[in-house]
């Protein structure tokens, strides 16, 4: 028996069930926030974009590798928001009203990376015995966790955004053009 009550297979299934269903959901919605990275950069030009399309889809399986994830996640913030700068850039829109992502994007990605001891010492403390202190953490742990993920949420909806107004630049540039050639 262990400190929890719960017999040793019994809590290493159940940590084995956790760990699988988490993984699985992270995969599911780094694939859609992937997504949505894509769509925004393919509206960018050629030019422009400090990123491929492509790379970015790498985020899906290097986030599941504990420190390269989050390093990951750093350098695609700043070669996307990057990317999406140049682009207004070269629209003749205005740049200085605009954050493109970056700092809401790099609290998120670095705080992933300053919140990964905090949890790891966490999970050791709970399966070494000491819950109490695992339990403590958590007072810590919690407020730093739905931060970042606030932050991921706004980072993955003003990406969303930015693709939503190059689409409907690119189409009202159509219209000009066509009522110029008319």
């Amino acid at each position: 028996m262990n400190p929890t009550g719960l017999p040793a297979e019994v809590l290493w299934a159940a940590i084995g069930i956790g760990i699988g269903c988490g993984l699985t959901l992270e995969i599911i919605v780094y694939y859609f926030f992937t997504r949505t990275l894509t769509r925004t950069q393919r509206e960018v030009n050629v030019s422009n974009r400090d990123i491929s399309p492509r790379a970015l889809w790498w985020s899906v399986f290097l986030n599941l590798i504990p420190l390269l994830g989050p390093l990951w996640e750093i350098f695609v913030v700043l070669k996307l928001s990057s990317s999406i700068r140049k682009e207004f850039a070269e629209r003749g829109w205005n740049t200085k009203s605009e954050g493109f992502g970056r700092t809401v994007g790099l609290i998120w990605a670095l705080g992933g990376l300053l919140y990964m001891p905090i949890a790891i010492l966490q999970m050791y403390l709970f399966l070494n015995g000491d819950v109490s202190t695992a339990v403590m953490l958590s007072a810590i742990e919690t407020p730093i966790s739905m931060l970042l993920l606030i932050c991921f949420v706004l980072f993955w909806i003003q990406i969303a955004q930015y693709g939503t107004r190059f689409r409907a630049g690119q189409l009202i540039e159509a219209k000009r053009a066509e009522s110029r050639g008319a």
